[in-house]
């Protein structure tokens, strides 16, 4: 799926960015900017920020993305019962 439509970034690079990233530094506070540095390219109209950044962080925590998330997908069982435990 395309994420950021200017720069023809995927969801599949942004992934296989983030675990080079991680490979070469595990340690490092990825964001969007990083990502897309990392890729040669840097977000121009910024519409594309905050689902790149729900990518990153979900697939860093190793979870489907949430409900709250910009890409509305479905979260796993054990997700959405953190979620739940936390509006609790």
């Amino acid at each position: 799926m395309i994420v950021c439509s200017c720069n023809r970034i995927s969801d599949t690079q942004i992934t296989c960015e983030v675990d080079r990233l991680i490979d070469d530094d595990k340690f490092r506070l990825l964001t969007p900017g990083v990502v897309y540095k990392a890729l040669g390219a840097r977000p121009r109209c910024g519409a594309c920020l905050p689902n790149a950044a729900c990518i990153i962080q979900n697939y860093v925590n190793g979870v489907a993305a949430c409900a709250a998330c910009p890409l509305r997908k479905l979260a796993s069982a054990k997700h959405l019962h953190a979620l739940e435990e936390q509006a609790a």
